[in-house]
């Protein structure tokens, strides 16, 4: 790789830049600290001096910005004259005999090399090549799809005999599990009542968006047979969940469909003149409130399915909704989030919005019934029955750390709806809090698929590059690496060629590997929902492809001024 071949000086200066300076002093610190404890400590303690494994974190630590025409010009600058003089031929930038060049050809080269377009072609491909970086950073297409596709009943193949199924991924068509097949009969019938709102909870890897695809595909198809087509909307507000809800939906609706029927995509650049009856529009919250705002009849829809339901609650959603269900559409909100036994205001503005009533709430929320008896409460039942998976909990005492924090930050904290950046930030620099992390990150056992939630970037970056010190197959993501190198790292990492994914704010949704084993949470939170996202990663159930228990190490953060989602919840895994 280029990067190896920058100036020692400089690796170092740049892996400075986070922590404010600090962060090759983080390291030594929290190596020192870890070097105590019999059978720990690094492999390479000399971090300054080793340029392979400077370069390797450069790499890793600016994986987005390899799209910068700047950043590839540094560093075709420092490239082997030989290797250089090789790659600038095959661009055809200078004449295949060319042997040398002089300093000043070298960098007018660079630059005119730097400025070819980056991306998934021809140009990227030699640079990736030549300069022995891996496949996976070359950029990949965006995938483009239609804004509308029909979705066809299925014929039979007279030569086969077998059913044709347009548009569906898998020959089978899997029926629901038994305590989802109650929940679809009684949400199947309120589903039909006009100006009706309810929402429907279960626990992460339950199989939320099988069911409510089933109901979906069950209204539409009722509207055809009774001559009066239906116009449904399904809500989320990130294009990875909505492009899941369309693959689960083409899973499962034409097994079912007896008329054709229309989907629409509509977020981004996907957008039509017009939305007919007999159609289900996936669609984006942030295009919604605009289309309600210049072409408000646009949409009449009679269903409408808000993924993650604890989004319409906020301040630029909650209206949308209400203005697009005005003229009696039904309002389905699903959540994971055990709203019946958790308080505050954002839960009881949630109720009020989907009409709880305390006198008859089977009428407005929707969970899984058991039999008490038996089971101690729906996660008791989901476990004993094989379809979540049974967490060994761990916890990693921090100490106390109200200490660092200032009153001033205790009233910002207590008037955001999640931590702040800043408050993260405190914890994120603590290195006693790191070193304690790291320890129990490298006590896991080779092999285990482990992914970890890191409190910021800078502390997720800071305990990958432990991890990688310390001989462990580790590798950094976060929202800005780009879709080839996320898709690869995860590949590698279902195939066993990484042992571990520290992740910042990326894997809480859309992201679907049943076999992970183990999950640590080094990010705090307010949010009960973040909370229950992050150790859902982890709960499939071998019935659901997963496995029959994992590893959950939980934070503890002695901050007890602080209403963190995991004191709430500390039980509710039991």
């Amino acid at each position: 790789m280029l990067n190896t071949q920058l100036r020692k000086s400089d690796l170092i200066a740049d892996l400075n830049k986070f922590g404010e300076g600090k962060f090759l002093d983080s390291i030594d610190i929290i190596n020192d600290g870890i070097s105590f404890d019999e059978g720990h400590g690094f492999k390479d303690k000399h971090i300054r001096e080793n340029k392979q494994i400077l370069g390797k974190l450069h790499h890793i630590f600016h994986i987005q910005d390899y799209k910068k025409s700047s950043f590839r010009e540094e560093l075709l600058k420092h490239a082997e004259p030989a290797t250089l003089i090789s790659y600038l031929k095959q661009v055809e930038i200078i004449p295949k005999n060319t042997k040398t060049l002089s300093p000043s050809e070298n960098l007018t080269y660079c630059k005119k090399a730097s400025n070819l377009p980056w991306g998934n072609n021809k140009e990227t491909e030699i640079f990736v090549n030549t300069f022995g970086y891996e496949s996976s950073l070359i950029p990949i297409s965006k995938e483009v799809h239609e804004s509308m596709i029909e979705i066809n009943p299925p014929t039979m193949d007279s030569k086969t005999g077998k059913i044709n199924l347009e548009l569906h991924s898998s020959s089978t068509y899997r029926p629901l599990y038994p305590y989802q097949s109650k929940l679809f009969f009684e949400a199947d019938e309120m589903v039909e009542k006009k100006f009706h709102r309810f929402m429907i909870m279960m626990p992460t890897g339950a199989g939320k968006t099988r069911l409510a695809m089933e109901i979906i595909s069950h209204f539409l198809i009722r509207g055809v047979k009774n001559e009066d087509e239906k116009q449904v909307i399904w809500l989320a507000d990130k294009e990875e969940l909505l492009e899941q809800a369309i693959e689960t939906f083409k899973n499962i609706f034409p097994h079912l469909v007896e008329k054709k029927t229309k989907l629409y995509r509509l977020w981004g650049q996907y957008s039509s003149s017009s939305y007919e009856k007999n159609s289900i529009i996936f669609a984006n919250y942030q295009t919604l409130i605009k289309i309600i705002k210049n072409n408000p009849n646009l949409l009449n829809p009679n269903l409408i399915i808000c993924d993650e339901a604890h989004n319409v609650i906020a301040t630029t959603y909650k209206p949308a909704i209400q203005k697009l269900s005005e003229k009696g559409a039904c309002v389905i909100g699903l959540t994971a989030t055990p709203v019946r036994t958790i308080n505050g205001s954002q839960n009881n503005e949630l109720k009020d919005f989907f009409y709880w009533n305390s006198q008859d709430t089977r009428r407005s929320f929707l969970d899984i019934e058991i039999d008490v008896d038996k089971y101690d409460n729906t996660i008791d039942y989901l476990q004993k029955n094989q379809y979540l998976s049974y967490p060994n909990k761990y916890e990693i005492d921090t100490g106390d750390l109200e200490s660092l924090i200032s009153t001033e930050m205790f009233r910002l904290v207590s008037k955001s709806r999640d931590l702040p950046a800043k408050f993260l930030e405190i914890l994120a620099k603590n290195n006693d809090r790191n070193r304690k992390i790291a320890i129990k990150l490298m006590e896991i056992e080779k092999g285990k698929r482990t992914l970890y939630f890191g409190t910021n970037r800078y502390q997720t970056q800071l305990i990958c590059t432990i991890m990688i010190l310390a001989g462990k197959k580790a590798v950094y993501l976060d929202g800005d690496s780009p879709i080839s190198y996320r898709r690869d790292s995860i590949e590698k990492f279902k195939k066993g060629e990484i042992d571990i994914i520290c992740n910042c704010d990326l894997f809480t949704t859309g992201f679907d590997d049943p076999k992970i084993q183990v999950i640590m949470i080094g990010r705090p939170t307010k949010s009960i929902v973040l909370h229950q996202q992050m150790i859902g990663r982890g709960m499939r159930g071998p019935k659901m492809g997963g496995t029959k228990e994992f590893d959950l190490y939980r934070i503890k953060d002695n901050l007890p001024s602080i209403d963190l989602a995991d004191n709430q919840m500390g039980n509710y895994w039991s």
